[in-house]
């Protein structure tokens, strides 16, 4: 009956090994398909490329919400944040530059339109 015993106890290791290894490759095909299911939500947002800048950004959103994972979601927060700053930042620089081009150049309207083109051409 004693050997019985060890017989047992490497049955039950083996049978515990195989389950972790079983759980892990399950994990791992979960986290491939979670990936191809972001790529392809985030592929079907190039439908909006043409459309509005707002339709972009929340399919975009949508798709992280979707199938990001939290650290993925923190960073398209992040840009997105950034890009609402430098947007903003780029409104600002581009009314200053054409409160400079009146003031500059007030009273000559060829060289003001020229500033203002100028102002225009960067935006």
């Amino acid at each position: 009956m004693k050997p019985v015993i060890p017989i047992i106890i490497v049955v039950g290791v083996a049978v515990a090994i195989i389950l972790v290894m079983l759980v892990s490759q399950q994990s791992q095909i979960n986290e491939l398909q979670r990936n191809d299911d972001f790529d392809d939500a985030l592929n079907n947002c190039s439908q909006f490329i043409y459309d509005t800048e707002e339709k972009m950004k929340n399919c975009i959103s949508n798709s992280f919400d979707e199938f990001g994972t939290l650290e993925e979601k923190e960073r398209l927060n992040d840009h997105l944040k950034e890009i609402d700053l430098y947007e903003e930042t780029h409104e600002k620089t581009q009314q200053l530059l054409k409160d400079l081009c009146r003031e500059q150049w007030i009273g000559q309207l060829e060289e003001y339109n020229e500033c203002m083109r100028d102002v225009e051409y960067f935006d």
